[in-house]
């Protein structure tokens, strides 16, 4: 694969390129080495622009009894991702640790809970979102 650009950035700008193939992330012309994959720390941006708070519907939904849940991390901060049963009680953390600016997807394995709805909340700073899911069996 080549890539060219002949444009030219404005004054005092830097253009930058990233790369993504299977998950890894390179930026070319560089020194080519792997910057990072999924559930790693990704490409460091001086400014917050690539990533935002956000996390994603798990897929598949509804699930059995496995799914992925994507969410992204605009900046360094510690993650809590956590999952409750309709009655708001907890069953398990599935994160919970300091992460760095990037995109993570974690996977959920329901085989030892029964089927219902189930609520999934992603807490950083002062985000939180919570989303539901399905088991069905």
């Amino acid at each position: 694969m080549k890539f060219q650009d002949n444009s030219t950035p404005e004054q005092g700008f830097v253009r930058d390129y990233i790369i993504q193939f299977e998950g890894h992330y390179t930026i070319p012309g560089g020194d080519n080495r792997i910057l990072g994959k999924l559930n790693e720390s990704q490409y460091p941006t001086n400014n917050n622009l690539a990533f935002k708070f956000k996390l994603n519907n798990n897929y598949p939904n509804p699930f059995n009894p496995v799914t992925s849940i994507k969410y992204n991390i605009p900046k360094d901060a510690n993650v809590s991702l956590k999952i409750y049963d309709a009655l708001g009680q907890l069953i398990t953390t599935l994160v919970n640790e300091y992460q760095k600016t990037g995109e993570y997807e974690v996977i959920f394995n329901g085989e030892n809970y029964p089927s219902g709805v189930y609520f999934y909340k992603l807490e950083s700073d002062d985000f939180v979102s919570t989303k539901k899911m399905a088991l069905i069996k």
